[in-house]
């Protein structure tokens, strides 16, 4: 029974080391993977310190598309919380020096459809949301000019009503004089 159970402790013990074997084997090639992608981030590092060594002071950094796209993006939002809070002729004078359309800056006759041309030049790449904002804007203006045009028609409305209701109260009044004369 001892040969057995010495036997059976053998085995055991020899499956135990196949098993870290493995493991370990497993460890050594995740150390090896790891190692080969630090000398090549190590490799990359060094390249990019000597390409920037090699730039000239004036030289322009050299961008990826990812970067240029993201620092676009950051100006975009600055501009725009800029126009935001600029009064409404500030804002249109900014429109007017980030126009695209060309008729507009040598100087067209038709301005309010050049100045429609401008905004939705503007907005189309600033997204949807700017564009109905803008959108938004100009129809809250065309309503209250709209319904400034209506109070003064009221107002007009009532001056001549107004004028009327005398007229009839003094041609009464005369009516009723000549129905006395008679």
């Amino acid at each position: 029974d001892r040969e057995r159970a010495a036997a059976q402790r053998m085995a055991a013990t020899a499956q135990d080391t196949l098993a870290l074997q493995e493991e370990l084997q497993g460890v050594t090639g995740r150390v090896a993977e790891m190692e080969a992608k630090m000398r090549a981030a190590e490799e990359k590092a060094e390249k990019e310190k000597i390409r920037k060594a090699k730039r000239e002071p004036d030289q322009v950094p050299s961008f990826t598309l990812a970067d240029m796209q993201d620092e676009l993006e950051r100006v975009r939002k600055l501009f725009e919380f800029v126009e935001g809070v600029l009064p409404k002729d500030a804002q249109e004078a900014m429109r007017f020096f980030t126009s695209r359309n060309p008729s507009k800056l040598v100087g067209s006759d038709d301005d309010e459809l050049g100045s429609e041309v401008d905004a939705a030049d503007i907005a189309r790449p600033l997204g949807p949301a700017v564009e109905m904002e803008r959108h938004r804007a100009k129809l809250e203006e065309r309503v209250q000019d709209h319904r400034d045009a209506i109070f003064r028609e009221f107002s007009n409305l009532r001056t001549a009503v107004k004028a009327v209701q005398r007229d009839i109260e003094s041609s009464a009044g005369r009516q009723g004089d000549l129905a006395a004369r008679v």
